[in-house]
Parts: structure tokens; C-alpha cells; sequence
């Protein structure tokens, strides 16, 4: 194993040479290297622009950086692994878009599935492979961009959290941070807050406001069909006197 380890070290070196490969920045990104040369041939300083975008929600924009980060060798491979329908998705980048979507703004499975054209199973393993590498890999990117050419913009940091816990708004991160950790739940009790124009500049006085709002909060729920599993998890959150944050 060890003459295994030594053999890909001299061999990773020789590639950094012969590539004249900044080690540092490689280092900084946390990317192996052979995807960090992809991102190398491809993102050039005039080409930032692509990384913007008026709305994270912005399908468009979502298919660029799926097509970003599934030109790396390691996705490529990790990809090949999931389903068949699972990968058929992944390769149909308008459907993995709007399936990416569909989860961030807090649809159930079954809603996801006929989004993306995709079974239940097949939409279970996808979002598995989305939260955990595609995650990883996105936080790559940011680090590459920022290490490479001193660029961040507030949307695409913010992408990786949105799509690991399925959210996409300032006050489902809000929510997030102070311990709610339900998807469904996450999005209603937001959907009520704004609907009712609760203030949100503090998660104390949130949780304050929704503790003396339980019965209409829960009648809410229940006119919007919410899952009572969702309902429960957040009646449990709101009994909790802690705040985290």
C-alpha cells in the first residue's frame, strides 16, 4: 500500500509540473487534481459573468454550473454509479435543473419525481448523490474561484447550503441555523411568517411570535396540506427553549 501511495504521489507531482500548476491554489480548493485541471481549461477571468445571476432560482443558471461541475472526471465516475434513470437524469441537464429547483423551494418527493420526469427510488438516490458530491464539489468551485481570481458573489456561496438542505431563501437559512432541520417544515412556518408579515430581524423574537401563534399556525398547516410529519417537527422545535443563534 505504501509503494501504491508513493508511486501516486511522484506521479500527481509530475503533473503539477508538467502543468505548471499553481500548488498553492490547488491546495486552497481541496479539489483532486485532476478536476482542478478541468476547471483550469475551462473557467477564464473573462468568463465570471457566467456565475452571476439576478435569482438562485434562475433554471438557466443552475444548468450552467450542472454542466460545470459534470464535466469533472470525478462526477463523471460517481455518476456512472447511481441508476439508470437516476443518470438519465443527471445527463438531461433541463431536468436535473428542475429537479434541483423543485427540492429547493420545498416541494414534496412525489411533486419533485413528476418534475423531473423520475420515480420515487430513482429521485431518492439523486438527491442523495446532489446533497452529498454535487455539494462537495460545488464548494470546490467557490474555493477555486476565490483562490484563482479573488471572486465570490453572495448567490453562488450561498448554493451549496440551499441545495444540501433544500432551501433558498435568507429566512429558511434563519431557520436553519436556529435548529430546524425539516425541509417542509423549514418552508411553511416561512410561507406563514411572510404571508403574515411577522418581522424576522431576530430568530428570538420569531420563535416568541410563533409560540403565541401555535393553534393558527397549525390551522395554517392544515389548510395548506402540509404533512403532519412536518407539523410535528416543527410543534417539538417551537416547545424547545433554545435558540442557536
Amino acid at each position: 500500500i505504501r509503494k501504491a501511495f508513493a508511486v501516486r504521489y511522484k506521479k500527481i507531482q509530475e503533473q503539477v509540473i508538467d502543468s505548471n500548476i499553481n500548488i498553492g491554489i490547488l491546495r486552497e480548493t481541496g479539489l483532486e487534481l485532476e478536476d482542478f485541471l478541468v476547471f483550469e481549461s475551462i473557467i477564464q477571468e473573462d468568463s465570471l459573468s457566467k456565475f452571476e445571476t439576478d435569482f438562485i432560482l434562475d433554471k438557466d443558471w443552475l444548468v450552467e454550473i450542472c454542466n460545470l461541475i459534470y464535466s469533472l472526471p470525478s462526477m463523471e465516475i460517481a455518476s456512472d454509479l447511481l441508476a439508470e434513470e437516476a443518470q438519465a437524469t443527471i445527463n438531461d441537464r433541463e431536468s436535473l435543473a428542475k429537479a434541483i429547483i423543485a427540492w429547493m423551494i420545498g416541494k414534496q418527493y412525489w411533486e419533485i419525481a413528476a418534475d423531473a420526469d423520475i420515480k420515487v427510488d430513482s429521485l431518492m438516490e439523486l438527491l442523495g448523490h446532489i446533497q452529498y458530491l454535487f455539494h462537495i464539489k460545488l464548494q470546490g468551485l467557490i474555493r477555486y474561484l476565490k483562490a484563482k481570481y479573488d471572486y465570490t458573489n453572495d448567490d453562488l456561496s450561498r448554493l451549496p447550503d440551499c441545495i444540501k438542505f433544500g432551501i433558498f431563501q435568507y429566512i429558511h437559512s434563519d431557520f436553519i441555523r436556529a435548529g430546524m432541520n425539516n425541509r417542509i417544515a423549514v418552508h411553511s412556518v416561512s410561507a406563514y411568517i411572510l404571508d403574515y408579515g411577522i418581522p424576522t430581524n431576530s430568530m428570538f423574537t420569531v420563535k416568541y411570535r410563533l409560540r403565541k401563534s401555535v393553534d393558527a399556525l397549525n390551522d395554517y398547516f392544515i389548510s395548506k396540506k402540509i404533512p403532519r410529519l412536518a407539523q410535528q417537527y416543527f410543534n417539538d422545535w417551537i416547545q424547545d427553549g433554545s435558540i442557536n443563534r
